[in-house]
């Protein structure tokens, strides 16, 4: 069975949920938990796909935004990762098999 997507059911769910653009993190944290309720049904309508498509959009550029996470240099990359598992240099050199490659 194919299933079509219906404008007017989509209409509907439009001016049920009115999403907009998310501009504070209580807007945030509502579009979420709609997104979540969405992906927890077990069968979604097309036009609630699409919905979940646009709430997921929504949420994505308000955190690109916010939540922006730094460009790291490689090295600053591996340090991180190596703090995070209180690892030293030497240990590294173990995994690696040389400690040059691991300077």
């Amino acid at each position: 069975m194919t299933r079509t997507f219906n404008p007017e059911s989509y209409g509907r769910l439009l001016a049920e949920y009115q999403p907009k653009t998310i501009t504070t993190e209580k807007e945030n944290e509502q579009a979420i938990k709609l997104a979540l309720s969405l992906e927890h049904r077990s069968h979604l309508t097309p036009e609630e796909e699409m919905l979940l498509e646009l709430l997921i959009t929504l949420i994505e550029k308000f955190e690109e935004t916010h939540y922006s996470i730094p460009q790291g240099t490689p090295n600053s990359m591996l340090r991180h990762l190596m703090d995070a598992r209180d690892m030293t240099t030497q240990e590294l050199a173990e995994v690696l098999g040389s400690v040059e490659v691991a300077l």
